[in-house]
C-alpha cells in the first residue's frame, strides 16, 4: 500500500512544507483507487460570516433554500465570506 522508496520524501516535504504529494506517500494502484472514490464521497461546505459557522450538505447551491439566500450572501460578501468543500463531512 505504503511507497517505500519515497516514503523519506514525504516526511521531508512534510517536516518542511507541512504538505507531501500523495505519490510518495501510496503505491499507484492505492491512488487510482482514491480518485476514482472522490465523486462518492460526502462532502459539505462551511458559510462563515464573522463569528456563524454554518454547515451544508453537498448540492446545496443549487437548491432552491440556497437561492432563497442570495440577497443574505451578497450583503455578507461585504464583510469577506469563506467557503470551503470538506472531504469527509
Amino acid at each position: 500500500m505504503f511507497n517505500r522508496e519515497n516514503i523519506a520524501q514525504a516526511q521531508a516535504d512534510f517536516a518542511e512544507k507541512r504538505y507531501c504529494h500523495i505519490d510518495n506517500i501510496l503505491e499507484e494502484r492505492y491512488i487510482q483507487a482514491l480518485y476514482k472514490e472522490v465523486p462518492n464521497m460526502p462532502y459539505g461546505v462551511w458559510g462563515c460570516i464573522r463569528n456563524s459557522h454554518n454547515k451544508y450538505p453537498a448540492g446545496f447551491q443549487n437548491s432552491e433554500k440556497f437561492a432563497g439566500l442570495q440577497a443574505h450572501i451578497e450583503k455578507a460578501e461585504e464583510s469577506l465570506v469563506t467557503f470551503t468543500m470538506l472531504i469527509g463531512y
